[in-house]
């Protein structure tokens, strides 16, 4: 996956530098990564959910759950969620 070139520019058309922004991929890697940017950006309350939406991988051999994404992550730890995509979840305007 190749970086966004705009990224800062289009995250700062939908969030001001005093907003408080939470930013999440499937493991927690690249929301990581993007949280540092935007930090460096002057979006000082940014944070990256740990472990993302579906986790790190089972890595054991006897287990049925092996190589499946089901070890930790928010998908995984009985907080709310959806597949449906809904705007008005994912982001916050102020007027």
């Amino acid at each position: 996956m190749e970086p966004n070139p705009n990224f800062v520019a289009d995250a700062l058309k939908k969030v001001k530098p005093e907003d408080t922004v939470f930013i999440m991929c499937r493991s927690g890697s690249r929301s990581a990564k993007s949280a540092d940017i935007l930090f460096k950006a002057g979006i000082k309350n940014v944070y990256s959910i740990i472990d993302g939406f579906e986790g790190d991988k089972v890595k054991d051999n006897e287990s049925y759950f092996d190589g499946k994404r089901v070890k930790n992550g928010w998908k995984n730890s009985g907080d709310p969620w959806t597949y449906k995509m809904d705007k008005a979840l994912m982001y916050m305007y102020k007027p």
